[in-house]
């Protein structure tokens, strides 16, 4: 369960930096791996509800549940889908369903397929 952070702290560069300083503290404590830097200078970082792989693993057994395996689906009909409303992926970011299609596809459990400018994947 998540606690809060004090965030006391006054508005201004020092702001910044000790927030950015706590929430490292408290996501390497707590939620080890669910924080990646996003630049050289640790400035930007990305806290993650789910790892990639972890989302892979929560659409691989949505796709095995449905019985959908060798189906192709589009990137919009997967986060935006009827189909996919109610499911904890739906309205996922599409750079994190990629990183995540991505570690299935590592994995041999997925393709990407790119045709024109939209990207779809086919599920093994």
């Amino acid at each position: 369960m998540l606690q809060s952070i004090d965030l006391s702290y006054r508005i201004g560069c020092s702001f910044s930096c000790n927030v950015i300083h706590d929430l490292q503290d408290y996501c390497m404590f707590y939620v080890v791996g669910n924080l990646e830097w996003l630049d050289k200078n640790k400035t930007r970082f990305l806290i993650m509800w789910r790892r990639p792989d972890e989302w892979g693993k929560v659409l691989y057994q949505w796709v095995s549940k449905n019985g959908t395996t060798n189906s192709v689906f589009t990137l919009y009909e997967l986060i935006n889908g009827d189909d996919t409303v109610g499911e904890e992926f739906h309205g996922l970011d599409e750079a994190m369903l990629l990183r995540s299609l991505e570690a299935l596809q590592m994995e041999h459990k997925a393709e990407i397929i790119t045709l024109n400018d939209s990207k779809g994947v086919k599920f093994f």
